[in-house]
């Protein structure tokens, strides 16, 4: 199999392979006629990609059902936004059929009259057919997981720039750097300020839309805005209401069940959460406050409580809706962030959007303007109006809720796989690696207009060998799930041409939404032009379900493969959690499953048990940050009877959990992070531009200490505060690299995933010393760093009781990262789980690592012991490379390649004095003697079904003496 490296180097080709693949899926569909007829809706929303949970003010663990603020925008996954890139200036939204210019003219605004003008003359990537979005159109790609900041540099946009170009306003021009407004098509039926003549229109970088003047802007100059055009489904943005007679309205084309009337009453935000929670309508009990794309759906543009023809007079929202107030706004369940404030939550109005001046209301955004209010609070503090137009305030304003409505599928001639609207879990109940049945994707591509081709046509040469990954001369089903699964599920670097359904995260759904459908015909001269067959969809059985009350017979027992009285002299229990799952299993000596636990997600990589019996787990969670091997999120405590009983999530726009979690003597926890950095930030620090990721940006790692009692950060230490570099002499941190090892090269790097420059995945700590030891996988190193200082001290290089403050204590694996010694010297490859070994335990105080070694120059795997150069005050010996010069013991197959663990697995020291070994993509624990004996084994028998066969990878296995009773 070719290696992912080499994969990556054809980024384009591999996205334009996914392209055609899709492009000549649908073509397929569309010449078989009514292929995905029934279960396809013509105006699908897509979801806000809102991840965090808020209170009135701030970023909050999102609650559980009954608690305050529970049911929110996070807490509702939605069909998850799913572009592609043509490669030829245009972007595909695989949800919508829509497909975008990707880079407007970022240098020149255009007037209404110029953006409605230029269609006529737009011709790119030879189609004639574009044109001028709507406003429900453009609105399809507002992102919520964008932020408005004090400035641009602290800014996030609302629209992804993953895949569309953006630029902040000109400020050395004189505009706001938020001026990134964006003409729609739709213009206002009313009139703002003074009878302008108003068109509406997205600003992406503030998150609003609201109606701007057509022709004379600020100061009396024609008004201008970006442009960008859009072509394909002219049926997105068209509502297909059926009143249900039961209180409930169905738009067929988004497959959303409204509430017929609102709420009767305005609400703060809190409250209106709460009716949307405990509301019982129709017979269901599941509805929910719409988010913002979702709510701005039904806003009906053709109609305005003053709109000049009065035959469009009144709220704008189709009359099938009953509607309290005329001049009303709706809350929404998303958040609108402002830089570090959350204190606002979006509202659509259906009245008129009006500003205060001098004590008058006037129309000054139209009705159908999307803005935000404070979530509580009093109006009256804000009777001048708030913001440059004077905003009106309201704070209490009405609801109107929604749910996802079933639809029936009416049976065909020419079966096919169909997406039905079956309402999606909760985000703290939906299981993010669990395979969804091939019958219900939530991201089927709904098929373009058929008047002209929506993709590059399928008559260019496309060099497809370094695809054929199983080497049978063809690129098929085989081959794209071997290009996933070297991703899925695994520590692997994470690469986001192979997230084909973009939510951060490589898993089935990405599986679903191209590989599980089409297989690509490659010929083996590589000349002919690819073409795209359907294939057989496979059906996917999870089969990691065993639950606590009824523990599974496993299939595979544990071995006790030798008479060493060691195995049996300890009541010992084994706790795993296979990866993709959502069990976790303690098992006894035998095998013998004792207890589970079940989540609602799987893992974030490492479990542990903690005295009371509790269980400890990393978890992911449902985020569209950065994601790399071992993403986590969230971490979750468990009692030993499965209750929820703690739960900490990091994740956001700017930072994500990782890999492993560390419980303090005290009960705080050390949790390992990425934090982002820009381009820009990176090179103003000394970073080569050309060591720049793709995603353009830098990953650094830090380390947070959480208080669990209040779940506040109580102490933190950041890679970033800590650089040296000898790239850039204008630059900070400029040094001579080798003169300080007890900083970290910002320019280092082994040439793999760029973004996520450290690739932390373990960390651990010493009482005694009170330090912290960190397994830095992109170094190929392990760390250690004083944790007895403050966290400004740990910002520093000076405090705490080793007086250097947060600068690395001692580093051992591979001295060229400080530019000591050479590729003889290294003696770490790609290692996990450094830890301690226990003061009780034999080798105390001594460090254990699994070195799990390189396929190119090291492949097998081994286990090493070293004993670091250390004395009592918890100082590090430095002769000019770190000690020791070799471990005091290893273990290693007696025929080494034997024993090869390219990623994930884990050691650890029993009290035996044995060593329990994790190889984790085979899920096989096994036991050895200090001599390299091994005397107990295991193989993880629940196994999750891929298109592959089945997985049975586990990131750790952790070994314990415990009486099992009492930990019930």
């Amino acid at each position: 199999m070719k290696s992912i490296p080499i994969l990556r180097r054809h980024r384009n080709a591999v996205l334009l392979i996914l392209a055609c693949i899709l492009f000549a899926a649908l073509t397929i569909l569309n010449q078989a006629g009514s292929a995905l007829t029934a279960s396809e809706f013509s105006y699908l929303i897509v979801d806000t990609r809102q991840t965090n949970c808020y209170d009135d003010t701030q970023a909050i663990v999102c609650p559980e059902e009954g608690q305050a603020y529970y049911g929110q925008d996070a807490q509702h996954a939605g069909v998850q936004p799913s572009y592609v890139d043509n490669g030829d200036g245009t972007v595909t939204d695989l949800n919508t059929g829509l497909m975008w210019q990707q880079t407007p003219d970022l240098e020149n605004k255009a007037t209404y009259t110029e953006a409605v003008a230029g269609v006529d003359t737009f011709a790119l990537a030879g189609y004639d057919d574009w044109r001028l979005p709507t406003i429900k159109e453009l609105y399809s790609l507002m992102d919520f997981s964008g932020s408005t900041g004090m400035t641009e540099a602290t800014s996030v946009p609302f629209i992804d720039t993953d895949y569309f170009d953006f630029e902040y306003g000109d400020e050395s021009s004189g505009e706001r750097f938020i001026d990134a407004q964006y003409w729609t098509s739709t213009e206002y039926v009313g009139a703002t300020y003074n009878g302008d003549a108003t068109v509406f229109g997205v600003n992406f970088a503030d998150g609003r839309i609201k109606g701007y003047p057509r022709d004379t802007g600020p100061g009396g100059k024609p008004m201008t805005n970006f442009v960008r055009y859009v072509r394909g489904n002219p049926d997105f943005g068209v509502n297909d209401f059926a009143d249900n007679s039961d209180g409930a309205i169905t738009d067929l084309a988004t497959g959303l069940m409204w509430q017929t009337g609102d709420s009767g009453v305005t609400l703060n935000w809190e409250e209106a959460l709460d009716y949307a929670e405990n509301l019982e309508l129709a017979g269901y009990d599941d509805w929910r406050l719409p988010n913002a794309k979702e709510l701005q759906s039904i806003v009906d543009y053709t109609r305005a409580p003053a709109a000049l023809d009065p035959a469009q007079r009144g709220p704008a929202i189709d009359p099938i809706f009953d509607i309290s107030e005329t001049e009303s706004w709706f809350w929404t369940g998303t958040t609108h962030v402002d830089g570090p404030f959350a204190n606002k939550a979006v509202y659509l109005a259906f009245g008129q959007a009006n500003g205060v001046y001098s004590g008058n209301l006037i129309d000054v955004h139209g009705a159908g303007a999307q803005r935000s209010d404070p979530k509580s609070g009093d109006p009256a503090d804000y009777a001048d109006g708030f913001g440059p137009q004077n905003d009106e305030i309201r704070i209490y304003n009405y609801v109107r809720v929604v749910r996802d409505a079933e639809t029936e599928i009416a049976p065909s001639s020419t079966p096919t796989a169909t997406a039905t609207s079956t309402p999606i879990p909760t985000a703290t109940d939906r299981p993010t690696s669990t395979p969804l049945p091939p019958e219900t994707p939530t991201n089927t591509p709904i098929p373009p207009n058929t008047s002209t081709p929506t993709a590059t046509p399928t008559t260019d040469t496309i060099e497809c060998e370094v695809y054929d990954l199983t080497g049978d001369g063809i690129i098929d089903l085989d081959d794209i799930t071997a290009i996933l699964f070297n991703s899925i599920f695994s520590d692997a670097p994470y690469d986001p041409i192979y997230d084909i359904v973009p939510d951060g995260v490589i898993d089935i759904a990405d599986i679903n939404a191209v590989a599980s459908r089409f297989g690509q015909n490659c010929p083996a001269d590589n000349t002919t032009p690819l073409t795209a067959t359907p294939t057989a969809t496979p059906t996917y059985v999870p089969t990691n379900t065993p639950t606590p009350t009824d523990p599974p017979t496993p299939t595979a027992t544990a071995t006790t493969v030798s008479d060493d009285p060691s195995v049996d002299e300890f009541e010992e229990y084994t706790l795993f959690a296979p990866m993709a799952a959502t069990t976790t299993y303690l098992i006894d000596m035998d095998g013998e499953v004792v207890h589970t636990w079940e989540s609602s997600t799987s893992s974030g990589n490492s479990v542990y048990l903690l005295d009371n019996g509790n269980l400890l787990r990393t978890e992911r969670v449902r985020s569209n940050v950065f994601t790399a091997g071992g993403v986590g999120g969230g971490v979750v405590e468990y009692s030993w009877d499965g209750e929820r009983v703690w739960s900490f999530e990091y994740a956001s726009s700017t930072y994500q959990l990782h890999h492993d979690v560390e419980v303090l003597p005290d009960g705080n926890i050390l949790m390992i992070a990425w934090e982002y950095k820009s381009a820009a930030e990176a090179i103003a620090a000394g970073r080569d531009p050309s060591l720049l990721s793709a995603e353009n940006a830098l990953w650094p790692d830090h380390v947070i200490e959480v208080d669990p009692s209040s779940n506040k950060i109580v102490w933190e230490w950041h890679v970033w505060d800590h650089l040296i570099q000898d790239y850039d002499a204008s630059k900070p941190n400029y040094g001579v690299v080798a003169d300080h090892p007890e900083l970290v090269d910002l320019n280092h790097t082994t040439g793999g995933e760029l973004a996520d420059w450290n690739h932390m995945n373990a960390i651990d700590y010493n009482a005694e010393l009170d330090q912290i030891l960190l397994s830095v996988h992109g170094f190929d190193e392990i760390w250690i760093i004083d944790h007895s200082t403050t966290s400004a001290e740990a910002a520093g290089h000076s405090g705490g009781n080793s007086g250097k403050g947060g600068d690395v204590l001692y580093r051992w694996g591979n001295p060229q990262t400080y530019d000591a010694g050479n590729a003889a010297d290294q003696q770490l490859f790609a290692q996990h789980d450094a830890q301690w070994i226990e003061s009780d335990l034999p080798g105390a105080g001594n460090i254990l690592i699994f070195n799990n070694g390189d396929q190119r120059t090291r492949p097998f795997s081994s286990v090493v012991e070293i004993e670091p150069p250390v004395d009592g005050t918890g100082t590090y010996t430095f002769d000019g490379v770190y000690g020791p010069q070799a471990p005091i013991w290893s273990y290693v197959a007696p025929n080494p390649t034997d024993f090869f663990a390219r990623n994930i697995s884990g050691a650890q020291r029993l009290i035996s004095g044995n060593t329990l070994i994790c190889d984790g993509p085979s899920g096989t624990f096994f036991e050895v003697t200090a001599e390299g004996e091994t005397v107990w084994e295991y193989v993880n028998p629940f196994t999750t079904q891929t298109p592959r066969g089945e997985m049975n990878e586990v990131f750790r296995a952790e070994r314990y003496t415990l009486d099992i009773t009492g930990a019930s």
